[in-house]
């Protein structure tokens, strides 16, 4: 089974209140939170908590999917830190995938806040995704021809 990833990236650093109001993580609730101590992977006091709480985000269930935010707010500018957030988080999701094959679906998402360190915060949120289905007139990636999206091409 191919498990839906979705990259989100946000250069602010949301409060679990401040996203709530804006809508980010309405219903969702943090399962833990993860301190890494180094750029380069994931540190054994990283991993050992990230076991620890396997359990727990294996208890999340398949009608819920898993936030997890990477924040490392050490990079030199907010390019470096957004990119470096973004790749905590994907290493944090590799680990649980092939370390404890939690088979659950999964978005990324990043939190930049300069001097904070490098955190990654784990949510349960629920799925508030529809699938919808596009009828579209041809491959839109052909650019061959104009695209005309209100003229049919059939």
């Amino acid at each position: 089974m191919l498990t839906p990833l979705v990259i989100v990236g946000i250069m602010a650093c949301f409060s679990v209140a401040q996203a709530e109001d804006s809508g980010v993580l309405t219903e969702c609730r943090q399962v833990g939170a993860v301190r890494v101590a180094t750029s380069k992977g994931l540190d054994s006091k990283a991993k050992n908590a990230l076991d620890a709480m396997s359990q727990q985000l294996r208890a999340v269930g398949t009608d819920r999917l898993l936030r997890i935010e990477g924040d490392d707010g050490t990079g030199r500018t907010p390019e470096e830190s957004l990119t470096r957030s973004l790749m905590l988080a994907k290493n944090v999701q590799l680990y649980l995938a092939s370390r404890h094959a939690l088979d659950l679906d999964v978005y990324l998402a990043t939190a930049t806040a300069p001097g904070t360190g490098r955190t990654v915060r784990i949510y349960a949120c629920p799925k508030q995704f529809d699938v919808e289905i596009l009828d579209l007139p041809r491959n839109i990636t052909d650019n061959k021809r104009d695209f005309h999206p209100s003229v049919p091409d059939r």
